[in-house]
């Protein structure tokens, strides 16, 4: 009687790495998101959604952004690329009473170098308080044929966009060449005004977080404004707002280490700065 280990595959130990990493990544933005919830960060980008009932969420995290929004009044659909995450966000939405539904669409195969995710089907959509759908906004056909069918949004957010460290092996990365975290941060941030300016209502507001330096004199002010008009440039969108609070939790321990994004103003990188949470926000005519 044999007993030999049958070897991993290079698509097993490829595929094996990418749910590692996701899960890892899921874990670690639980204990930031925690913090996060605690500074009342979720409430304060929520400031500007009074008026908004349906919401288009790009990225859950581990649900702490979600659960505000849906205590706050929303009614909420979500897209997220990591199954983890959706795992932990239906946990804590269920566990305060909301009815939630899932749908896992995404098959990831193994590259050469990498991965790629195939999405099947977006499903039918429940009478739910929150739906949760794996997805990507940045290459997911029947996603985008989906959400162009689907009724308007009164709103479209993008807060504190971060993922896990194999995502840069994923196929539609590697071929636009994108290896930095803030070239990975711009990339989806385009693709999200795109897709707002298909999925908003007229009236309807996109709204984006990032850590970024603190705007604290009128050519930051400017240059960050600037910098999201040019997103919004393909778009009718027009940029009317930016807001800033304070932003103390680069190191949460056992979080995910934070990377803050600086404005483009000229001045040396390395430079001592003050960080800020600091949101965007934009209206579709």
């Amino acid at each position: 009687m044999h007993n030999d280990i049958e070897p991993i595959s290079h698509e097993n130990k490829q595929l094996q790495q990418l749910d590692k990493l996701q899960r890892e990544y899921a874990v670690k933005w639980e204990v930031s998101a925690s913090a996060h919830q605690q500074e009342g960060d979720y409430e304060w980008l929520a400031a500007d959604l009074e008026e908004c009932h349906s919401v288009l969420e790009i990225g859950c995290g581990a649900g702490h952004s979600t659960l505000s929004l849906l205590a706050g009044g929303h009614r909420v659909t979500v897209v997220e690329e990591n199954p983890h995450c959706i795992e932990l966000t239906r946990d804590r939405l269920e566990q305060a009473g909301y009815r939630v539904q899932v749908m896992l669409r995404g098959n990831p195969e193994a590259l050469d170098s990498g991965y790629e995710v195939a999405y099947g089907d977006v499903g039918t959509v429940e009478n739910v308080d929150c739906v949760l759908i794996e997805g990507d906004v940045l290459e997911d056909a029947k996603l985008s044929a989906w959400l162009s069918k689907h009724e308007r949004f009164d709103a479209v957010i993008c807060w504190m966009m971060g993922t896990h460290q194999y995502r840069g092996h994923d196929g539609v990365l590697v071929a636009r060449k994108i290896t930095e975290v803030w070239q990975y941060r711009i990339f989806v941030q385009n693709e999200v005004y795109d897709l707002a300016e298909i999925v908003l209502r007229s009236g309807g507001i996109l709204s984006v977080a990032d850590r970024l330096e603190t705007p604290s004199t009128e050519r930051m002010h400017n240059s960050i404004m600037q910098n999201h008009r040019e997103q919004a440039s393909t778009t009718s969108l027009q940029v009317r707002k930016l807001r800033h609070k304070p932003y103390s939790l680069d190191r949460v321990e056992g979080g995910v280490q934070m990377v803050v994004t600086l404005p483009t103003d000229g001045s040396s990188a390395d430079r001592e700065f003050s960080s800020s949470l600091c949101v965007v926000t934009s209206v579709k005519p």
